[in-house]
């Protein structure tokens, strides 16, 4: 499958890489530690690419965000202790290499790269997006580049990408329609009922329904982990995005997000529920008068006091509770299209690659257009 939204950047990407590169090549940043904070107003130009320092990993290029706050109230108290999860959309925009598999992870180096981060994050809980699943590598057309993960002399200890990417010890359940999208638990910390611990459960995830007229690449899987007897859902999320048109990509979230909100949602099961990944559309900036946008605005507050009078209603960890305005999860678009709720769990997250100090999962490797075109959120959340 053709991921059509990544065709969509090009005409802006394209832009937006020639223009960094040029820069890029002519007047270097200072490599002081004002030229790495993401919203320095006199830290504008881009590290070069191949540079290599640290100020290079740091930053997501563009990440400077000079809108007003949006004022709005909101109440998240932090974490006591808790859970530490990773929610990473880990596809990009490489249309040199992974056009072919549609734009899932592709490129052997960055997925060495990710990899290597995920294992610094020693995160408890990983939600992961767009991981390429081994049958996307047979008969490609074209025939894979000698970096590409599909390619034959590429050998790895593992054949499951998303085993790769979290390593040995986690527990792991993906969607039943193509697997794309996995949640991982930490042996020892938490358990996937239904999956032994340790193995890889393929199609474990209680899946949505397909809708009709809406593209099945995307899914929202959810999957009850078991934390100290304790039960919760966790909610790996990806509905469609705008490739078919904005309006119909609008009606196709809001009817996605049935399977999750409201007193019918039947991937629901627990009292406890986390629901986190790629939205593809961002509430805080869209049209309140979007269907996708409106019917989120029913059952997703600012408030985590509200939660509490009404069982239905979820609160935000990502977004205002980190930054106002919300950093930009997709930067390339100047949107945040990524979002952690939960309707009873306290905890802030904060966005690798905008949060000052803090690097994004693929550092800053080659140009733009072979780069994750979402930033991982990483939160501690407890109850």
């Amino acid at each position: 499958m053709i991921n059509l939204s990544r065709i969509a950047f090009l005409v802006s990407l394209i832009a937006l890489t020639i223009a960094c590169n040029e820069s890029d090549q002519d007047s270097p940043p200072d490599a002081g530690p004002d030229a790495r904070h993401p919203h320095d107003p006199d830290a504008q130009n881009f590290p070069d690419a191949d540079a290599d320092t640290d100020d290079s990993l740091e930053r997501w290029p563009g990440q400077e965000i000079d809108e007003d706050p949006l004022g709005l109230d909101w109440d998240m108290p932090e974490a006591d202790d808790g859970l530490l999860f990773l929610f990473a959309n880990v596809g990009n925009i490489d249309i040199y290499r992974c056009q072919n598999v549609g734009f899932n992870l592709c490129w052997t180096e960055q997925e060495a790269i990710i990899t290597e981060e995920i294992a610094k994050r020693d995160a408890d809980v990983i939600l992961l997006q767009e991981v390429l699943v081994p049958e996307q590598c047979d008969d490609l057309d074209p025939p894979p580049a000698e970096d590409h993960v599909c390619h034959p002399d590429f050998e790895p200890p593992e054949i499951e990408q998303v085993r790769r990417l979290v390593g040995p010890d986690y527990t792991i359940a993906c969607d039943a329609a193509r697997g794309y999208e996995c949640v991982a638990v930490r042996v020892g910390k938490a358990s996937i009922v239904g999956c032994d611990d340790g193995e890889l459960c393929r199609g474990l995830a209680r899946t949505n329904e397909p809708v009709e007229g809406c593209d099945t690449g995307f899914t929202i899987s959810a999957v009850t982990i078991d934390v100290d007897d304790q039960l919760l859902d966790v909610v790996n999320v990806h509905p469609p995005s705008d490739a078919a048109g904005a309006s119909q990509g609008r009606q196709c979230r809001r009817d996605y997000f049935d399977s999750i909100f409201g007193e019918e949602a039947p991937l629901i099961e627990q009292e406890k529920v986390v629901i986190g990944g790629d939205f593809n559309f961002d509430p805080f900036r869209q049209s309140s008068t979007y269907p996708d946008v409106e019917f989120w605005n029913q059952y997703v507050s600012t408030s985590f006091e509200e939660t509490h009078d009404d069982p239905l209603l979820f609160a935000y960890h990502s977004g205002l509770p980190e930054h106002d305005p919300p950093y930009w999860t997709t930067p390339i678009l100047s949107t945040t299209l990524d979002h952690v709720i939960s309707n009873s769990l306290r905890g802030h997250c904060i966005t690798l690659g905008a949060h000052p100090g803090e690097a994004p999962l693929d550092h800053f490797r080659g140009r733009l257009a072979v780069r994750l075109d979402h930033l991982a959120m990483e939160c501690l959340l407890s109850w």
